[in-house]
């Protein structure tokens, strides 16, 4: 069985650095913006894929969250 590259990862941080233009002398401008991608395990067949038995986001769900 093979695991998806998913299983037991790390939580996501909250913001990321991205470039926001360039200075007069040539470098970056960098901002921190929100981390939009879900938390959560959104894929459909998380309860009876082989891949994902174990998984600590397994049972965490968008449906629980709400």
């Amino acid at each position: 069985m093979k695991l998806h590259p998913c299983y037991n990862r790390r939580t996501y941080n909250e913001s990321v650095e991205v470039q926001d233009g360039w200075t007069v002398d040539g470098r970056r401008k960098m901002k921190t913006v929100p981390f939009r991608m879900s938390h959560l395990c959104n894929y459909d067949n998380k309860l009876t894929d082989a891949g994902c038995q174990g998984c600590k986001w397994q049972t965490i769900s968008h449906e629980s969250s709400i």
